[in-house]
């Protein structure tokens, strides 16, 4: 004991200091190691972002390498021709591409088994449009009748048969020049085009008589055209145009589909 202003007072014994000591250094330890484990994670982070990084930069690298290959092999042009503009998606291997050629601007989306671009479009469009014509103007329901084109689409299925349509009107990247004109002359794999190829066409006519188109007059058009035309889309405008019926005949089901659309 010793004195302090008149007061004894007790000397603090050893073995509180050591419980003291050992105490503070429990915490030290305890924040080391908070501090040693927050660094590991965080070099386990990087190391994790770096290599998901790395990977999606092989995956890319490589997608566009085949994308290449592929324009080369069925188009024909040199990669030193091709300058892609614009990808989205890369990483996952199943990007949307925009490229440059000598020859203009088009769209590419890459999926599961299958490339798909918007190149021969232009070419394919003016075959099909042919062939569906005559195919109409073979059919008794429209032999004698005129009609316009409202539009025609290719949606893009690919050989992995997406279950969902495509936003892009896209074709096989096999739907090259040389196969066009096989197209045209009615010699292609017809089991292919069925799987990987779907258009939709709109015609319209005017001064409808007022009757009503049934399926057993469409039904000869799937043996002609069911292995590219997906669906045939028809107005039909009634008298005073304020009125039409409105067809959708899908080849490939044989279901029709109509209704009467009052402007």
């Amino acid at each position: 004991m010793y004195r302090r202003d008149n007061f004894e007072v007790p000397e603090e014994p050893a073995e509180g200091k050591k419980k003291a000591k050992l105490i503070i250094m429990i915490v030290l330890a305890f924040f080391a190691v908070t501090v040693i484990y927050g660094l590991i994670t965080v070099i386990l982070f990087i190391r994790d972002v770096k290599g998901h990084f790395d990977e999606s930069n092989k995956v890319a690298d490589a997608t566009r390498r085949q994308f290449l290959e592929a324009l080369q092999k069925n188009y024909g042009l040199e990669k030193k021709d091709v300058t892609i503009t614009d990808e989205r998606g890369g990483g996952s291997g199943y990007p949307i591409y925009e490229f440059l050629t000598p020859k203009g601007r088009y769209t590419a989306e890459i999926g599961k088994y299958s490339v798909c671009t918007d190149y021969y479009n232009g070419e394919f469009y003016s075959v099909a449009e042919e062939r569906i014509r005559a195919a109409l103007k073979e059919t008794e329901a429209f032999a004698e009748r005129d009609f316009v084109k409202l539009d025609i689409d290719c949606i893009f299925v690919g050989s992995d048969q997406y279950s969902h349509r495509g936003t892009l009107n896209l074709l096989p990247v096999w739907v090259n020049a040389a196969e066009i004109e096989k197209f045209k002359n009615d010699e292609i794999d017809k089991e292919r085009w069925q799987k990987e190829v779907c258009v939709r066409y709109t015609i319209a006519f005017d001064g409808s008589d007022g009757s009503v188109i049934e399926k057993a007059q469409l039904e000869s058009l799937r043996d002609k055209l069911g292995y590219f035309v997906e669906e045939i889309c028809i107005r039909d405008t009634l008298g005073d145009a304020s009125a039409y019926w409105w067809y959708n005949y899908n080849l490939r089901t044989n279901i029709l589909e109509k209704d009467t659309i009052i402007h």
